[in-house]
């Protein structure tokens, strides 16, 4: 199944530690990237939240029988994207973050909680012509990840906070980004949709101080479905995407770090509500329904994002391809 999740995509071509146990979670940015719309001159903006709640504590892909420990990352994100032209267009995301982590053995509760700006992505994508068309687009992205957020966090007693639990990352990374989705002709409003992203992490050179982290590089698959449908004057899109994503393991001073990296299947029902007709409130849980860890991690149990979705044009003057929210 999981290679079905990597081949589909490409025919469409369309931490926090305790001990040696490390965490799954992260802020979500390259996930959370890319504007779909191919018309000059449209602005796009969207403020979202997204909650991760982790409980369940893995070896490989085996469940462990042990709820000392909890961890929740909380993001408000904001993404902006402009039409350059009917070609080009460039979306920015920027982030706020807040993490939480909890360990509770031997009835002591060991808490720490970090907040700040989170890193920022860029990214320029291209709409491929000969492809593209009313029924269907094809869009091409490049982009990178900016370290503008802190990456040397300490706690109240001076001690330097792991590289997962901070902020900012401190590295700058190369994100490659595909999107296609298609419309039909015996139901316009049916789209159906493929998204890849890879992210390519580059170095921290000062984390700790003196040392070298680098995440492991990370490999996104999406497919989904997703129509619309009306009840009097509203507007309810809905859908549901299956998302594979895959991180290989992170590295300290070049050297592999354990119980790092794994691979995850998320399915994701979605709703979104017209308030307007440029203004949508998206809606959209995630459940993981396959884990399979590199040694021993916590990972997600539940997660949600939720978004207030703004286009600004005259619609008019515009005839575009139908988008849903994934």
């Amino acid at each position: 199944m999981l290679k079905f999740l990597i081949i589909i995509p490409i025919l469409f071509f369309s931490r926090s530690t305790f001990g040696q146990t490390c965490c799954s979670g992260g802020v979500p940015l390259s996930g959370n990237i890319g504007f779909i719309g191919e018309e000059k001159g449209l602005f796009q903006f969207e403020l979202s939240y997204d909650y991760n709640f982790l409980n369940t504590l893995y070896f490989q892909n085996q469940k462990l029988n042990d709820n000392s420990r909890k961890r929740t990352t909380q993001s408000i994100l904001f993404k902006s994207g402009y039409n350059i032209s009917n070609s080009f267009s460039a979306d920015l995301l920027f982030s706020y973050v807040q993490q939480e982590r909890e360990i509770n053995q031997f009835n002591n509760i060991n808490y720490t909680r970090t907040r700040g700006v989170g890193d920022a992505i860029v990214l320029l994508k291209y709409k491929v012509h000969g492809i593209s068309n009313f029924n269907q687009i094809l869009l091409v992205g490049l982009g990178s990840k900016v370290p503008i957020g802190k990456s040397d966090l300490k706690t109240d007693q001076g001690i330097s906070l792991s590289a997962d639990l901070q902020p900012g990352s401190g590295s700058y990374d190369f994100i490659y980004w595909g999107h296609f989705q298609r419309q039909f002709k015996l139901r316009p409003t049916l789209v159906v949709l493929s998204r890849i992203i890879y992210k390519q992490n580059g170095k921290n050179d000062n984390y700790l101080g003196s040392q070298t982290y680098q995440f492991g590089n990370e490999f996104q698959s999406l497919i989904g479905v997703g129509d619309i449908f009306y009840i009097k004057n509203l507007s309810i899109t809905s859908g549901l995407s299956l998302r594979y994503r895959n991180t290989s393991f992170d590295k300290v001073n070049n050297v592999r770090l354990a119980n790092t990296g794994g691979e995850w299947i998320y399915l994701a029902p979605s709703i979104g509500l017209s308030i307007n007709s440029f203004t949508t409130l998206n809606i959209s849980p995630e459940l993981p329904i396959y884990t399979n860890l590199i040694g021993t991690q916590l990972s997600t149990d539940f997660r949600l994002n939720t978004g207030l979705h703004i286009k600004l044009k005259n619609y008019k003057s515009i005839k575009t391809i139908k988008t849903i929210k994934l």
